[in-house]
């Protein structure tokens, strides 16, 4: 089955009357003719905000260039145009704004016009952005499209994703690291009636806690188990999946990027990217997508692709239809008019009676599922402010272990107390991970109640515009400051300090030295492990090389035809002038040719095997007495050190009996201050998050503002469900008013065109699965 074919299939459903009175229909079957007709072969990059969609492409292309953020920034839609080498328009944009106009711009200025961050009016104005760049080898045209995210909180940004995925040849779907979840589960079900070959990709490894037995395995089989799941084995669906850190595969290739996380202290080095890269798994996702993009696969994902989103089409509109036959056939069974007519009047009376209490049953519904979703939002909200806590409590027990942690804390901020500081830092923990997982639960919640409201009957959802202030933690101690002082023995520990800084600079001089002996042992530890790992892959290759050959051929026996005299056997004159007689017998020849061929390959094959073996042994024996020797060096240098670290010891004993009276009672009085100082910082903290005394604490703020956004957006939905349903009610009436008026020649007319209808999408159904199945015995033979 090729294209053409599906063309005729779609033209033949264009033209019945269920696909022509409806314009979404119509729009769907025009948009699937328009994808198979395209030349340029569109994929689809989505997924929920936070998945890393615009992180992952850049790391695709290898440079820094879409906006990537805690929150979502993907306004308007990008497309990356794959352009020859040497293409002028190589690192141009071109901007496609609502109103028809066209703009050029640099990939500078990319940013203002894909991200909600900008001061632009982005989603309003700007329809589509294309980049102009190679980043792959194909002789056919490709467009990466990266798309709003799913669950977005920007205004019309989900209908902007399925339009985007209705178009598109195929889709690539990020997870966060949190795999699959039922927000996931839905748009999967819904993406499966446009799609049918899909690249999951489980963004993030690179934040698996493998000492809690996390692992990339067990997430991917986890992810596979729900994705089965949710898709229920269709019969077009097919999916690869992997597993990638699109940050280490961004921070590999694009060198302006100088640490891998905002935190580092060391810039990232060569050695380091290719470090990274071979990390990040993303050798994987390029041999999917290669194997997606190669020509044949390619058209048969367009083919495939249009063949499910028929099939989700018709499978849509036969049950509608194949109830309203039913209905009309109902009808056409009573030839009496006034009867007919008393029927559908009691329809519709029985719709305008139950029109209030369904009304009623819908408003309950909706405030019982929001105040639901608010408890357990709330509950949510308290158990993440709890793991903030504990967090900022850890880092104080790790940071602050003595009273020394407390004095040199301070020496190293600038003179700034620990409560400011571990407070900033529980408020960048709630401003950059609670509040945005709050917003996005709350958008979720109110896209989820829209969708069971109407669901089965409208693809449109509710979409959630509003966010959560960022949060100032106030963590309020009073400022203390440690005294005692005893003027005899500060200066002798002056004095003794001095002599400490002394040693302790020779000790670093002989730590420095150490390092040296270790780099250089740790380096040639480095180029041998590669040497033996370059000969257990040459010793894989020769023996693949081996099997190659086979059996050793034997000695071929040729049967051929002999000839010899025998004597007649006669005692005649005749016998004796004619003399013996010729006869042919059966012999056998050996032919050892093809044996001789194939010793002569394997002893060649044996001769360059053995060369190699001795190439390897003789580099590992020239690394290992390399290394042997960096080994002694290694040992002297750390003896060395030992003997510095005994000596230093030795003079911190001396300074330590000099003082020690002193400092038991100076550490007495510090380790009361510090327990003391320390538990108030805590009680600090705890207060500042979660204190139920408060008003002003984060748990009652977050709360407050849950709150808040359902009374604003709860009233909204109402309105919308209950503006729907009268509109899905006052139609139905309206349709049953029409078939009062209609005469029994119209209601037959009307059945005899949905039964031919119903056998013509049928008939589409069954030679399009017939011939698709056909294509595949075809391919698999």
């Amino acid at each position: 089955m090729d294209g053409k074919q599906l063309v005729k299939y779609l033209d033949r459903l264009a033209e019945l009357n269920i696909i022509k009175s409806d314009r979404e229909r119509s729009e769907i079957v025009s948009t699937i003719r328009d994808r198979l007709l395209d030349d340029t072969f569109r994929i689809a990059v989505v997924g929920e905000f936070s998945s890393g969609k615009s992180t992952f492409i850049n790391a695709l292309i290898g440079k820094n260039l879409l906006t990537h953020a805690v929150n979502e920034t993907t306004a308007a839609i990008t497309c990356l145009c794959n352009i020859p080498v040497g293409d002028s328009r190589n690192g141009s944009c071109e901007l496609e704004f609502r109103n028809g106009k066209h703009s050029i711009i640099s990939i500078d200025e990319l940013w203002r016009y894909t991200t909600t961050q900008s001061n632009e009016d982005v989603s309003g104005t700007v329809r589509r952005v294309k980049v102009f760049i190679h980043f792959f080898d194909a002789k056919y045209p490709i467009e990466i499209i990266d798309t709003p995210g799913l669950n977005g909180v920007a205004d019309k940004l989900r209908d902007i994703t399925i339009e985007e995925v209705k178009k598109a040849h195929a889709c690539v779907y990020l997870l966060s690291i949190k795999g699959i979840t039922a927000s996931d589960t839905d748009f999967i079900r819904i993406l499966q009636c446009y799609q049918s070959n899909f690249i999951f990709v489980q963004n993030f490894i690179d934040q698996l806690k493998a000492h809690e037995g996390e692992t990339i395995e067990k997430k991917l089989e986890n992810d596979k188990e729900l994705i089965d799941a949710a898709v229920g084995g269709g019969e077009y669906f097919d999916y690869k999946i992997c597993g990638i850190s699109a940050l280490k595969k961004l921070c590999a290739e694009d060198t302006n990027i100088k640490r891998l996380y905002s935190d580092d202290t060391e810039e990232i080095t060569d050695v380091r990217r290719l470090q990274l890269k071979e990390e990040s798994g993303f050798q994987d996702f390029d041999y999917l997508l290669s194997e997606l993009t190669a020509k044949k696969k390619y058209k048969e994902t367009v083919i495939t692709s249009a063949v499910q989103a028929i099939e989700a089409l018709t499978d849509g509109i036969l049950p509608l239809m194949q109830q309203q036959k039913d209905f009309n056939a109902e009808l056409r069974k009573n030839d009496d008019r006034t009867k007919r007519v008393e029927k559908l009047q009691r329809l519709i009376d029985d719709l305008n009676n139950k029109r209030e209490r369904n009304r009623k049953k819908l408003a309950n519904f909706i405030v019982s599922r929001d105040a639901e979703n608010r408890s357990l939002t709330k509950k949510y909200t308290a158990e993440c402010i709890d793991k903030v806590y504990s967090n900022v409590c850890n880092e104080i027990e790790q940071i602050l272990k003595t009273f020394d942690d407390l004095d040199m804390f301070r020496d190293e901020h600038d003179g700034k107390y620990p409560y400011m500081f571990f407070g900033n830092r529980a408020e960048n923990m709630v401003n950059s991970i609670v509040i945005p997982d709050i917003d996005e639960r709350i958008a979720s919640n109110f896209s989820h109640l829209y969708d069971e409201a109407v669901q089965r009957v409208t693809d449109y959802a509710m979409n959630f515009s509003g966010k959560t202030d960022e949060i100032d933690i106030n963590v309020r101690m009073e400022q203390r400051e440690f005294n005692f002082s005893d003027q005899s023995y500060e200066a002798q520990i002056e004095w003794m300090k001095k002599d400490k800084k002394i040693v302790q600079d020779k000790k670093t001089e002989a730590e420095q030295s150490k390092a040296e002996a270790e780099k250089s042992f740790e380096d040639i530890s480095r180029e041998l492990q590669i040497e033996y790992e370059e000969k257990v892959a040459d010793d894989a290759q020769t023996e693949r090389e081996r099997r190659n050959f086979g059996k050793r051929p034997a000695v071929e026996k040729i049967e051929v035809t002999k000839y010899k005299k025998v004597d007649r056997g006669g005692i005649g004159f005749l016998d004796w002038l004619l003399g013996p007689k010729e006869i042919s017998y059966t012999d056998y020849e050996y032919d050892d040719s093809a044996q001789k061929k194939w010793d002569k390959a394997y002893n060649e094959y044996i001769n360059r095997r053995e060369q190699l073996r001795q190439r390897h042994e003789r580099e590992i024996q020239r690394m290992s007495e390399q290394k042997n020797k960096y080994e002694i060096q290694r040992k002297r240098n750390t003896l060395a050190v030992q003997r510095l670290e005994s000596d230093i010891k030795s003079l911190e004993s001396r300074i330590q009996s000099a003082i020690e009276r002193y400092e038991q009672m100076k550490k007495y009085n510090q380790a009361e201050f510090f327990r003391n100082e320390k538990a108030k910082l805590m009680a600090a903290v705890e207060d500042a998050l979660r204190g139920r005394n408060d008003k002003e604490c984060v748990l009652e703020r977050i709360e407050y503002h849950i709150d808040k956004v359902s009374e604003k957006y709860i009233k909204n939905i109402k309105e919308r469900i209950d503006r729907y349903y009268i509109n899905r009610v006052n139609a139905r009436v309206e349709e049953l008013q029409k078939l009062i008026n209609r005469s029994t020649e119209e209601l037959e007319q009307q059945y005899k065109v949905e039964e031919k209808e119903i056998f013509v999408i049928n008939t589409i159904k069954k030679e399009m699965k017939k011939n698709f199945l056909a294509n595949k015995i075809k391919e698999k033979y």
